[in-house]
Order: structure tokens, then sequence, then C-alpha cells
């Protein structure tokens, strides 16, 4: 620093960055230095560092980082606008180098202050990418505003553990080995994102990787290694920049990391190469393929009303049979309603749905004894339609056979005179939203079923069969299965040449949440290779084409207006039937990286009982 002139901002900066981290101090107990060693020189009268430098260190800087790395995600303010912010995607670089400030101040520190720091930056990354929950609980959940915050928190709080453990691993392995963080932190990043993909029900909201779905170029490599690829490469870039970093600020790096700056320059290269090569095969085979016209039908009724679904049938029918009366004047081949948009439940086995008053039936609202010889024919040979569904389950309670109703998330594919021809139920069911994880315990002993309507009623479906369009075949995704990339995988393998996501987004409000929702299905589409087709009640309803390319798309609306007049898509997609390398082989890529940083967390784990 000497003969250096710089800012205040700056000093202070290089300060942070060279001084001993806040709240051990010089010798304290499991600190050790760049190579290792304990920390100090057995000064113990050295000063502690004070308490507003380890305020800043230890939690203002990560938070902003959180914040930064956050904002590469779609980002809504409802305070500030209803629109979102920068659509075209400029924060999205901040996913690239948000990681740098935390890895740098947890440089040389000790397994559990980087540990705190690492939870919270995460407290800050997932408060921001998921604050909508808190909305979706209040408003439409009927939870208090106190206990749906506290709802929130502790999920923020349990998802910032999955950034907290890979980064102070990564840490004390640079410490104690001389590794680089690029060495470890990708692959320890990854088995975090893969336990946080299937723990509890499952909720990998804001991968890293998601991020970056405008970036088509770069996308196309999802069909190799799915969303993790990219996620891989984010983390790798955030730890290369580190090192480059401090080597810059003068600190001795135990390896060249120039060396690692250009492998990360030209695998980003490669990959982007890779995915200008892929669209335009793709575009290619598209514009060789036959077209597949498809009218996509959003009602924009707010969630309230949904709630009150029984209450509103009659309006709620008018406007999704008079849109489907407009929609199929289109001449489309299929039309589709989103998920649950019929507004009373079905028995599980309807074989018809003439008499529901459905497109010019006459309402008998006792579905299971539908009366009409004379319906309304569709031009449309094909309808898709979102409806709960319900069948009797036999149970034993305390010994006893007790019959009890449960509820299915169920798509029904009918034909022109309204006859049911296919049967999908959601797979992949919301984690307290239709189901508690380990419900008997929870519900019995903790309450947790009072905290959302319906909850613990819902029955996951087991069958991944597409639905036959005559020529075409439709995997079909309701709402939150969409952002699983093994059940699309799935579909596809089973012969879809389509992909239909039937969604509600109006849980969501104007916020952040439909956006990302959006933004995970151009990863679906590219993996497969299959367009998709989102139909969303109100949210926003797209066509995403086989290269991730985002068409014509609805936009979110006021919930504060009750009733708010339909929107029609239509569009004419292009299916194609190619077999990408990732339908082909899966998870292989996480699964070698999960093999990767165990081995890695064991050799740690082994040398530290060597010390």
């Amino acid at each position: 620093m000497s003969g250096m002139r710089a800012g205040a901002g700056g000093k202070l900066f290089h300060l942070l960055l060279m001084t001993t981290p806040p709240g051990d101090g010089p010798g304290a107990a499991g600190v050790r230095t760049d190579n290792g060693s304990p920390a100090g020189s057995g000064d113990e009268n050295q000063p502690r560092t004070p308490w507003t430098r380890r305020f800043l260190w230890g939690f203002c800087i990560p938070v902003l980082a959180g914040l930064l790395t956050a904002a590469a995600h779609p980002l809504v303010l409802p305070f500030l606008s209803e629109k979102e912010i920068l659509p075209g995607g400029e924060l999205s670089l901040f996913a690239w180098i948000g990681l740098v400030p935390l890895l740098v101040l947890a440089r040389g520190q000790g397994f559990w202050p980087v540990f705190r720091a690492g939870w919270y930056f995460g407290w800050a990354y997932f408060g921001l990418s998921l604050y909508w929950i808190h909305y979706a609980m209040f408003m439409f959940g009927h939870i208090p505003w106190i206990p749906s915050l506290l709802i929130l928190i502790l999920l923020v709080v349990y998802c910032a553990l999955y950034i907290a453990f890979p980064v102070a691993i990564a840490e004390r392995m640079r410490a104690l080995f001389g590794w680089p963080l690029y060495w470890t932190l990708p692959w320890l990043w990854l088995l975090a994102e893969h336990i946080r993909h299937y723990a509890i029900g499952g909720f990998p909201w804001a991968m890293l990787g998601y991020t970056q779905f405008r970036d088509l170029w770069l996308v196309q490599t999802a069909d190799l290694a799915g969303p993790y690829g990219i996620t891989f490469l984010l983390a790798a870039a955030n730890a290369v920049l580190t090192h480059v970093w401090l080597r810059l600020r003068g600190l001795k790096e135990p390896r060249n990391p120039w060396t690692a700056l250009g492998v990360l320059v030209l695998v980003t290269a490669a990959g982007h190469v890779y995915g200008y090569l892929r669209m335009a095969q793709k575009d290619e085979l598209m514009n060789r393929a036959p077209g597949y016209k498809v009218a996509v039908l959003q009602g924009n009724i707010s969630q309230e009303v949904k709630n009150q679904s029984g209450r509103f049938r009659e309006r709620i029918l008018e406007i999704y049979n008079e849109m489907t009366r407009k929609a199929d004047s289109l001449g489309a081949d299929v039309l589709v309603w989103p998920e649950a948009a019929f507004p009373l439940p079905a028995p599980q086995d309807i074989s018809s749905f003439r008499g529901t008053g459905l497109y010019g039936g006459e309402l008998n609202v006792d579905l299971a004894n539908q009366n009409d010889p004379h319906p309304k024919r569709l031009k449309t040979k094909k309808m898709i339609l979102g409806v709960p569904t319900y069948f009797r389950m036999e149970e034993f309670e305390d010994g006893k056979p007790k019959s009890t109703v449960r509820l299915r998330n169920t798509a029904l594919l009918l034909d022109d005179s309204l006859e049911v021809k296919g049967r999908y139920h959601k797979s992949h069911l919301v984690p307290f939203g239709e189901y508690v994880p380990g419900g008997a315990i929870l519900t019995k002993y903790f309450g947790i079923q009072k905290l959302v309507q319906a909850v613990a009623f819902f029955v996951p479906g087991d069958s991944m069969e597409p639905f036959d369009l005559e020529g075409q075949k439709t995997g079909i995704l309701i709402c939150y299965e969409g952002i699983f990339p093994e059940i699309s995988r799935e579909q596809a393998n089973n012969g879809a040449t389509i992909l239909t996501n039937m969604s509600n987004d109006g849980w969501y409000g104007l916020s952040s949440g439909p956006y990302q929702h959006m933004g995970m299905y151009v990863f679906r589409a590219v993996e497969t290779a299959r367009p998709m087709v989102r139909a969303a009640n109100t949210g926003i309803s797209t066509f995403i084409d086989a290269n991730g390319r985002i068409g014509p798309r609805t936009s979110l609306k006021n919930e504060s207006t009750t009733w708010q007049e339909g929107e029609i898509l239509f569009q004419e997609i292009k299916p194609l039937r190619i077999t990408t390398f990732y339908m082909a082989t899966g998870d292989a890529f996480l699964y070698f990286a999960n093999v990767v940083a165990i081995l890695q967390i064991l050799w740690w784990a082994a040398r530290r009982k060597t010390k």
C-alpha cells in the first residue's frame, strides 16, 4: 500500500482485504494463515479488531454481495415498479462476479467465520430471490403477516446453508492443502445444489445457472449437462476471478491464476460457439418441420376468486367459455387451459365433460352425473383442461377403516365432443402447499397441516405418459413440476414432441416469482429440444421454441382488480423429434461432480484428523 494513492473507499476496501478477519483476531483458535499454519505471532496483547470492522466484514459485505448476485435473476421490486428491472438481462453479469467479495474476504479464515459469512450471503441471496413467498402465504394462503414472514425467514435460513457449507469447506481445503478454490468450489457447489434438489420435497429454485436464461448461446450447453453445467461454470468463474483479484492485490498465490483464467475464457467461449452452431442446426430442423397450431387461454382470474371458485363457478366458466369460442375459431390443433382453471372438482374417473357447463353445455354441479345428449362440438380436435379431481381412499385410523376423499392436480385431454381421452396427474407436489413432507409427524405434533388451505390432501400421480395429439405428443408439466429437469426429460424420452406447462402464477402477485418461473422453462425447452407451451391462469403465458427463444407472451396483471379481461395467445410451433445428449445421459455430469466433491470432502476430513 506504501506509495499508492487511493480514494477513501479504495483504502477501506484494501484494508478489508488485507487485515485479519473480524471477530477472531490474531492467534484466535481455528484461524490459519494462507499456508495453513495457525494465525498470530504469539503476541496476545494485540488489540482486537474494532467491532465496526467486524460488522462490516462479517455481515455487511456478504449481505451486499448476496443481494447483487440475487439481482442476476429476474427482479421486480413492487415498491419501485410493477415491471421487471432491466428486462434485457444486464444484471445477469452479477452471477459471474457476485461471489468474489465473499471469497476474497474469506481468505485465511477459520471454518466457522467463513461459514457465517457464507450464511449471511445466502440470507441476502435467497431473501431477495424468494421474497414473493411471503406474499403468496399472506395474501392467498391466509396465513397472518408475522407467521408468514417467519416461515419465509425459516426457508431462507435453510436454503442459505447450501451456500455456507461449500464456501466454508472450499476455503478450508485451500488453507490446508493449498488447493485453489476453482479446484473445489464448483464441485462442492453442485453437490449442495443436488441435495437441495431433493431434500424436504425438493426446492431447486434460484439455482445460479438460471440467471443466464437470456444468453441463448450459452444456454444451449444445457442440452449436454442440464442447468448444472452452467451453474458449475459460474461457480468456477467466481473462484478464478477471486484468485486473479488476490494476485493483483499482491498476495502470493499457490498457483498461477492466469492459466486458470485462460482456461475459463476458452471454456466460456467454446460454450458460446457450441451454442451458436447448435442453434443454427435446430433452426434448420425447425424450418423443415411441420407446424402445429396451439391456442393458449389465460383467464386472469385473481387468486382470491380462485380460492372461492365454487362460489364464482358460473362467472369463471363464462370467461373461459367465451375465450374457448374465440380460440376455437382460429383453426388451432389444440386448445390449452391453465392449471386447475375448471372451477369445480371432478371425479378422477370422469369420462365426459358433457353437462358440466363446459363450452355451451348446461352446468350440472354434480359432475359425477352428467347428462347432456346434445353438446356443442369443438372445431378444434383436442383440448387440454386443467381441473382438480378427487377420489376416495380407504385408510385405517386407530385400527378402524375410514374412507377419505383425496385430491389430485390433473390435466385432462378432451376430444371435440368433450370426451376424456387422456389423464395426467401431477407427480411432483409442492411441499407444504399440496402435501406435508413427513406429514404424519409434522401434522400430528406440530400442526403444520393448518398453515395452508387443503394441504396434505393431494396425492401424486405415477405416470409420465404424454398425451396423444394425433400426429404429435405433448408431455404435461403442471406448475411446480417444470422446475425439475428430470420430469421434462422423462416426458421427452417417452415420446413427447411438445412440452406443455399448465400453471397458476397468481400466487406470486406482481413480483419476481413469475419471471423467475418462466426463465426456468427456457432451460426445459433447450435440454430436450422441444417447444414449450405455457398456459398460466394469471402470470406469464407464452411459447418457447426448441432454442429457448421466448415468443409472444402475456403480461402480469394487478391482483387488486377482481375481474379482468382474459387473453388468448395463438402460435404455430415447430415440434422436433431429436434426442439430445442430456436426454440420453441424464444427470451424468451432476453425479460425476457429486463423486468428485465427496472424495474431496473425505480427503479433507481424513487429513484434518491427522493434524
